[in-house]
């Protein structure tokens, strides 16, 4: 008896060490490919602000003030929507914790019960519902694993929404004819540095200000997101809990 209950507890063991590494796994891929994501976007950000001062007539070299100040307003967004996905993700994780505890509970019980005398038909009805209700948690958590390593995906989409519009800017920047960039640089070397960033400023924060009200709508959608899986998830639970006492009465 006491090698089946040793022999139970370290198949427990495993099961939590591999859960508890594979969720370490996902969220490592999570913040790798977030951190790849926010320095490409990041790269695109500076090669646009650069085409934008290049076409006010401007050296970028000699406008880094202003560059490092709308750099640094973008920067928050993404540090703002990768804090919102992160609490998304520790919230799934904190449901295949307890997933993984009531499986665990589910597997000892059912050790239990098979290694005990006089298996009647209510303890074997009881040993299959146990079982049944291991075999449902594991296929639930790996709904949830899935759910959990799809969140570096949707993230990747959520930053590619905060340049969509730079990205059209930038577009709309190489289709300007270069005789315009000729006037404007000759116009700049007779206007002054404040009136030069005035209409930079203008051109640009225009672009912030958009993105500063999308950001809040984004938020709202990533939180409204996370209570809906964080739901879903809880009803399976909940399923999986009744349809255990449909069985064992």
């Amino acid at each position: 008896m006491e090698s089946i209950k040793g022999e139970t507890a370290k198949i427990i063991k495993e099961l939590s060490s591999n859960t508890t590494n594979k969720i370490k796994i996902i969220f490592a891929k999570f913040n790798f490919y977030t951190e790849e994501e926010y320095k490409e976007k990041m790269k695109i950000l500076d090669d646009d602000l650069s085409s934008k001062i290049e076409l006010f007539g401007k050296n970028p070299e000699k406008c880094e003030e202003i560059k490092e100040k709308l750099m640094s307003d973008y920067d928050a967004s993404f540090q703002k929507l990768y804090e919102k996905r992160k609490e998304q993700a520790l919230a799934i994780i904190s449901e295949i914790s307890e997933m993984e505890s009531n499986r665990e509970v589910a597997l000892a019980n059912y050790v239990s019960i098979i290694s005990s005398s006089g298996k009647d038909d209510a303890k074997k009805k009881r040993a299959k519902a146990l079982m049944d209700k291991f075999n449902s948690y594991t296929v639930a958590m790996e709904q949830s694993f899935k759910e959990l390593d799809r969140i570096k995906d949707v993230l990747s989409n959520d930053f590619d929404i905060v340049i969509s519009r730079i990205g059209k800017d930038i577009s709309d920047s190489k289709k300007t004819n270069s005789i315009i960039v000729a006037i404007n640089k000759l116009v700049s070397k007779f206007i002054s540095k404040g009136k030069f960033e005035r209409d930079i400023s203008r051109q640009i924060e225009s672009d912030i200000a958009d993105i500063n009200s999308m950001e809040e709508e984004m938020m709202v959608t990533i939180y409204n997101q996370t209570l809906d899986i964080v739901s879903q998830i809880e009803l399976v639970r909940r399923a999986i809990n009744e349809e255990y006492m449909k069985v064992v009465g």
